[in-house]
């Protein structure tokens, strides 16, 4: 008997499975899942991330996301752009931002990846 996983816990287990940082979020752009690499990364918990519209996100950067945000909301995808984000430290940290639309089957934004 084959068991159907519903698609969010199906993205959240392979988020998990991979090595660089993950955040999932919601049409509304709120962070729903983070995986633990992006924890041990930012020093934060799972808990601390979900509900966070823009994690890590320093103030010159917030116009940046936002238009990642539009954008992928479009359709598109946001692929290898540098950036910058901080820890819970506020530390500063140079990363490689992409970021995917996860649509419904009916192509109905749910939200990104």
């Amino acid at each position: 008997m084959t068991q159907c996983v519903p698609a969010h816990e199906l993205c959240k287990h392979l988020a998990q499975a991979l090595p660089d940082p993950v955040v999932v979020r919601d049409a509304q752009g709120v962070v729903v899942f983070v995986n633990a690499p992006l924890c041990e990364l930012f020093h934060v918990s799972e808990d601390e991330c979900k509900g966070q519209e823009l994690l890590g996100v320093p103030q010159e950067f917030e116009g940046q996301m936002r238009e990642f945000r539009d954008q992928v909301k479009s359709g598109a995808t946001i692929s290898s752009v540098e950036s910058k984000r901080l820890s819970a430290f506020d530390m500063e940290l140079e990363v490689v931002v992409s970021v995917a639309p996860l649509l419904t089957e009916q192509g109905e934004y749910l939200g990104c990846i």
